[in-house]
């Protein structure tokens, strides 16, 4: 398969990714599943994070504001790290640190397996500034 035959897949792969969260998102809203709602906010901004950066920072921060309000801390922690990617990419360094540190804070205080270390990569990669 040709490299442009491989992307078109991986865009086919995210479109139907997110019309299924934006489904899953709708009916949590309408149930007021307020957990739920922060999840699918969380993954459409991972899904965005590499196409659209404003869509991708509005999901984060929803994300966070629910994982806030209703003490998800793992899915809060999730939601920092990937707004500090999204910071990374977009060349917001301290903006970066920031999210990426608050992740791993919480990560290490809960105790959580993987993601610690995948944070501690992140920020061991960001360019000092």
């Amino acid at each position: 398969m040709s490299s442009s035959g491989g992307s078109k897949g991986c865009e086919a792969a995210r479109d139907a990714a997110t019309s299924k969260l934006c489904e899953g998102l709708e009916l949590a809203e309408r149930t007021g599943m307020r957990f739920l709602i922060g999840y699918a906010h969380r993954l459409l901004g991972e899904t965005a994070l590499d196409v659209n950066s404003e869509e991708a920072a509005n999901h984060f921060a929803k994300a966070i504001a629910l994982f806030q309000e209703t003490k998800a801390e793992n899915e809060l922690a999730m939601a920092y790290a990937g707004y500090g990617r999204l910071h990374r990419k977009e060349g917001n360094i301290p903006q970066a640190r920031e999210y990426l540190t608050r992740a791993l804070e919480i990560f290490d205080r809960l105790g959580t397996l993987i993601e610690p270390d995948k944070v501690r990569r992140a920020l061991d990669e960001l360019p000092r500034v």
